[in-house]
């Protein structure tokens, strides 16, 4: 059995949701609590060590979400990002592991970042989809049994899951998803809007046409 180290990267995070400020179009497609975010911040997420950019490698519309692995509303929110993706040839979806629920969340994300390190963002996306597949609470050790399923050796997987290099990345993005004001798994960010909790598919369909048919106008 994986023991990781027990470091905790979690401060809790503080601030309430932001309510307002959205473009009108994003307002007429969506009615989840969603604000406008400053640009610089919006930026900070390329700056992420470890981040995992899945789609189009030169998007005009990049979704940004912010998940934990012990999330359940993360779970469908996965199946949304495979089917966007599917009919979305112009998407770019963004994960970055933000383990805010439970210390197994931390544990999983662990072994999920040191694949991100060693393996490319398409075997990613399969192993996080093969984890919200299974049922129950998710830990290190359920996660790393399946990222021992793919070619990549396991004793480099067990040390970068152990490594300051991991523990930074996770810091950093806890830090900017308080930033952002994000205290609920999933949340968004989409272009410079953030979106605080759980967007259906249908929703984000809408803010995505509506992105599109406002950039066409110019408004």
């Amino acid at each position: 059995m994986f023991q990781p180290s027990r470091r905790t990267i979690i401060q809790g995070l503080a601030g309430a949701l932001v309510a307002g400020g959205s473009a009108q179009a994003l307002a007429a497609a969506i009615t989840a609590p969603h604000n406008r975010v400053p640009s610089e911040l919006v930026n900070e997420i390329a700056l992420l060590p470890i981040r995992i950019a899945v789609g189009s490698a030169q998007p005009d519309i990049t979704i940004v979400e912010f998940f934990d692995y012990n999330c359940p509303w993360c779970r469908q929110s996965c199946r949304d990002a495979a089917a966007l993706l599917k009919s979305e040839q112009d998407l770019a979806y963004v994960l970055v592991n933000y383990p805010i629920l439970s210390e197994q969340s931390v544990e999983a994300a662990r072994i999920a970042l040191a694949f991100a390190e060693m393996r490319p963002a398409a075997d990613y996306f399969e192993l996080h989809q093969r984890i919200f597949a299974l049922k129950g609470r998710i830990d290190a050790q359920r996660t790393f049994d399946i990222a021992a399923t793919f070619p990549l050796d396991k004793h480099e997987l067990l040390k970068r899951a152990d490594s300051e290099a991991v523990t930074n990345a996770m810091g950093q993005a806890v830090t900017l998803g308080s930033d952002l004001g994000f205290n609920a798994t999933p949340s968004y960010t989409v272009m410079t809007e953030a979106f605080h909790g759980f967007v259906p598919l249908a929703d984000k369909r809408a803010v995505i046409a509506n992105l599109r048919a406002c950039d066409a106008v110019t408004c």
